[in-house]
C-alpha cells in the first residue's frame, strides 16, 4: 500500500519535472529547422537560372561579332539610320526589363559563403543596365548622322565595350559561384549562349 505522503512526493517530483522540461520543448519548438547548405545553394542556383540569366540574356539582341558589322555602317548613311533607330528602341526596352529582374535578384538571400559573388552578379547586372543607356543615347546621336566621330561612332564604340565587359563580368562571377557550390553537389548548369 502506497503512503499518501508518498504520492504526494511523486504528484511534486511529476510536476517539477514537467515545469523543468517545458522551456527545452517550447525552445525545441521554436527552433527554425536546420542549416541546409545544399538546399540554399541548390535554391539560390535556381534564382540565378529563372532570375539573373533572364536579365542578360536581354544583351543577347546585340552580341559582340555584330558589334563590327555595323561600325562598318557609320560612313553608309543611307541605310544607317533605321538600324541605329533598332538599337536604340531594343535598348531601351531590354534597360527597362533589366532594371526590373535586377531589383528582383538583388533581393534573394544568397547562402552566407556566397554574399560576396552576389554581389558581383548584382554589380554586373547594374553594368548592363548602365551600358544598354549608353548604347540607346549612343545609337540615338548616331540615327541622327552616323558619320560624326565625337556624336556618334566614339559613344558608340564605347557603349558597345561596355554591354561586352557587363555580359563578361556576369560570366565570370557565374562560375565562380558554379565552382563554389559544387562542395555541396549543388549543379548550376553551364550559361546557354546564344548561337
Amino acid at each position: 500500500m502506497i503512503r499518501p505522503v508518498g504520492v504526494a512526493r511523486v504528484v511534486v517530483m511529476c510536476v517539477a519535472l514537467v515545469a523543468l522540461a517545458a522551456p527545452a520543448v517550447r525552445a525545441t519548438a521554436q527552433t527554425p529547422a536546420a542549416h541546409d547548405p545544399a538546399r540554399e545553394e541548390a535554391v539560390y542556383a535556381q534564382s540565378i537560372i529563372h532570375i539573373a540569366d533572364s536579365a542578360i540574356h536581354r544583351l543577347d539582341f546585340f552580341p559582340v561579332r555584330a558589334q563590327v558589322r555595323i561600325q562598318m555602317m557609320f560612313a553608309a548613311r543611307d541605310s544607317a539610320g533605321v538600324l541605329f533607330f533598332e538599337i536604340a528602341r531594343r535598348s531601351e526596352g531590354a534597360a527597362l526589363v533589366v532594371d526590373d529582374i535586377v531589383s528582383r535578384f538583388a533581393g534573394v538571400r544568397a547562402p552566407d559563403d556566397l554574399r560576396a559573388m552576389h554581389a558581383e552578379l548584382v554589380g554586373s547586372l547594374r553594368a548592363a543596365r548602365a551600358a544598354l543607356d549608353r548604347l540607346s543615347a549612343a545609337a540615338m546621336a548616331c540615327q541622327a548622322d552616323p558619320s560624326t566621330v565625337l556624336r556618334c561612332q566614339t559613344p558608340f564604340t564605347s557603349a558597345s565595350t561596355a554591354l561586352g565587359k557587363a555580359y563578361r563580368r556576369y560570366l565570370d562571377a557565374r562560375f565562380k559561384i558554379r565552382d563554389q557550390i559544387t562542395d555541396t553537389r549543388t549543379v548550376l548548369p553551364e550559361f546557354k549562349a546564344p548561337s
